[in-house]
């Protein structure tokens, strides 16, 4: 964006939209205006507003415009707020830092850091509120050479004491994989609150530096809750619950973020039961769950490899009972329905997003994909699967691709038909590594685990695709062979299989079970 170009661009002033922005008779006209617009509006509101700024003569008043900003911005509406602010013939340094907060909370950084560099080019004086705002830009588009910029900047305006500025570079630094420079300027510090403390743990938690995270939250004055949920997330992610579990037992308060991290932990970690019961254990505490603890659930509710809990937690009664619908709250529902062969339901969720404009993900895709791969809907796949790249301008993943393969062999099991399910399998793998190389897909490494399943859950399949044929045929060749061994499988796709459906059916017939351990990934092959 050109902003010294934009700047000559002639603005022409709104209509006033259906007679609505007329203040009441009871306030004046600035508080009115002021109190108006501190909420949201649609942009033909906003226009009305600004229209009814200039006729009552505010267009001078630098609290009304800047507010009108404020409100532009909140409203989503950036374009329109540009409009405004190359209107006003000398902009006030707070009229650039509202610009510059617009831009970044609506994600766009390019054109915060442009409003940055005009706000230089024309000599403006920055303040304690700019800089942060600029820093989480550059931090945001991974630009450190400009945040090294504007660090020198700051030392050079005397902003090297303040510390909301100085802890906005320390963050800069570690989110850039540079905590030791962070904990240069952290060691600098004369003074520091609560917030750089968490700032410096935070920051040596992004660069991986786990312990001298511990060390700085062992050595804090006076820790606060987001301390502790600091590191309690940090355990969570890396795995070790039986910390992040003492850790919680331990806090002397908790919120809403607490009790996410744990849930959201268990379910990563491999135990939603866990994650289960602690979530009926926040239900009867004072701390109420949100949208990301719904989210929290229902991902436990479809953790691979164990599909028994939406047996246990009725995970459309917590969705039904979630405060708001957005994408990844539906996203993961449909991959909840999916994974119990709800294909209808997945559909009709999916439908109703598209109502709503809710805006679908990957995530949304693949639990779409694998509910017509487990219904063997091969046409309805076909359909979601170019309804990406057509509809919603989304580029096709491995996974994707291999959903709509699963849903051919599935329509072929569901069928009978062997013998084309093994034609498919074998020789259409060929076919598919050629159209995934051809479009520039490059599937990542990973593993995959082979669980026993008692008689309840052998129908819950998990995923329908080749490696059940590559686990049958192994069985079958493994009892002709080598009867009294240990078998290992080498797998090509990084899934959680379950021994159902087509495995169970082999595996049913054999009166000497080989042991199944753990499957490593190893050059792309089905390997038996």
């Amino acid at each position: 964006m050109d902003l010294l170009s934009a700047s000559s661009t002639t603005f022409l002033h709104p209509v006033i939209a259906g007679g609505t922005c007329t203040p009441p008779p009871a306030k004046s006209t600035e508080q009115w205006l002021l109190s108006t617009l501190k909420y949201p509006k649609t942009l033909a509101q906003l226009k009305g507003l600004h229209a009814q700024v200039v006729k009552t003569g505010h267009s001078h008043d630098d609290l009304v415009l800047g507010q009108l900003l404020l409100c532009c911005s909140t409203s989503r509406s950036m374009g329109y707020a540009l409009s405004v602010f190359l209107s006003i013939p000398s902009p006030k340094p707070f009229f650039y830092n509202a610009m510059l907060k617009g831009y970044a909370h609506g994600g766009a950084h390019d054109e915060c850091l442009d409003i940055y560099s005009l706000m230089r080019s024309r000599s403006v004086p920055c303040d304690s509120f700019t800089f942060p705002v600029v820093l989480r830009s550059a931090t945001s588009l991974g630009l450190v050479g400009v945040g090294e910029e504007v660090h020198g900047v700051t030392v050079k305006m005397g902003f090297a004491r303040e510390v909301i500025v100085q802890t906005a570079v320390m963050d800069m630094y570690s989110s850039c994989g540079l905590a030791e420079r962070a904990r240069v300027i952290f060691d600098r510090m004369d003074e520091r609150d609560a917030i750089c403390w968490n700032t410096m743990i935070a920051g040596y938690v992004k660069c991986g530096e786990y312990d001298r995270a511990c060390d700085l939250f062992d050595r804090m004055p006076e820790k606060n809750i987001s301390s502790w949920n600091t590191i309690l997330d940090m355990y969570c992610k890396v795995g070790n619950m039986c910390m992040a579990t003492h850790l919680f037992d331990s806090m002397p308060e908790r919120d809403v973020i607490s009790w996410n991290a744990m849930i959201s932990g268990y379910a990563k970690a491999g135990d939603p039961d866990a994650a289960r019961r602690l979530f009926e254990e926040m239900q009867t505490s004072v701390v109420k769950p949100n949208e990301v603890t719904v989210v929290a659930v229902l991902a436990a509710c479809a953790h691979l490899g164990a599909l028994d809990l939406g047996h246990l937690v009725d995970a459309q009664r917590v969705f039904d009972g979630a405060g708001g619908r957005d994408t990844f709250l539906c996203s993961t529902m449909i991959e909840v329905l999916a994974m119990h062969g709800k294909a209808e339901e997945a559909f009709q969720l999916f439908d109703f997003m598209r109502k709503e404009a809710i805006g679908p993900n990957d995530v949304t895709f693949v639990g779409l994909l694998k509910a017509c791969s487990h219904a063997g809907l091969v046409e309805a796949g076909q359909s979601y699967f170019d309804m990406m790249n057509t509809v919603f301008g989304m580029k096709p993943k491995v996974e994707h691709y291999g959903f709509v393969w699963a849903s051919l062999l599935s329509s072929c099991r569901i069928h009978g038909d062997v013998k084309l399910a093994e034609k498919v399998a074998w020789e259409d793998a060929a076919m598919i590594r050629k159209t995934m190389k051809k479009k520039g897909i490059v599937k990542k490494p990973g593993c995959s685990l082979i669980e026993d399943v008692d008689s309840d859950r052998k129908e819950q399949a998990l995923l329908h695709h080749s490696e059940k044929l590559a686990l049958a045929f192994g069985l079958n060749q493994h009892k002709k062979k080598n009867p009294e061994h240990e078998m290992r499988i080498l797998t090509h796709n990084c899934y959680w299989l379950e021994l159902a459906e087509i495995g169970i059916l082999v595996i049913s017939t054999h009166t000497c079970l080989p042991r199944i351990g753990h499957l490593h990934e190893e050059h792309n092959l089905n390997h038996v």
